[in-house]
């Protein structure tokens, strides 16, 4: 949704929004699924970018890998949600916490089929 603030406050003092409706090029899922690709690619490059700087700044060694370790983490997570968005997404949800048998169950089946994901988009 797309909100534009009219800088206008009601009675009590709080600012009015309304909201817009999204351009067109967004009215179609596939386009607004393409610009939310495009947009986490664009993520992972400027975290490529930020790891590439931290190796460069820091030496190698164990300090380079405890300075780096959060940005190689991240890079790693943002490139398999943007190979495989939805299986990445189920075993982010599923697998955030115990839960029941029932949600373990599932977390187990979404990393399967993120498994099976990523298989299907190696190189040999």
């Amino acid at each position: 949704m797309w909100i534009q603030n009219t800088q206008t406050s009601n009675r009590v003092g709080f600012k009015t929004f309304h909201i817009k409706h999204p351009p067109n090029q967004y009215k179609n899922s596939t386009n607004l699924r393409i610009s939310f690709k495009m947009a986490r690619q664009m993520e992972c490059e400027r975290l490529h970018k930020a790891l590439y700087d931290c190796h460069r700044r820091v030496p190698a060694g164990t300090g380079r890998e405890t300075a780096c370790r959060h940005l190689n983490r991240a890079l790693a997570e943002c490139m398999v949600a943007v190979v495989c968005p939805d299986e990445s997404e189920a075993v982010r949800s599923l697998c955030s916490s115990g839960g029941t048998k029932l949600k373990r169950s599932q977390c187990q089946e979404a990393q399967l089929a993120l498994s099976v994901c990523l298989s299907s988009h190696q190189q040999e």
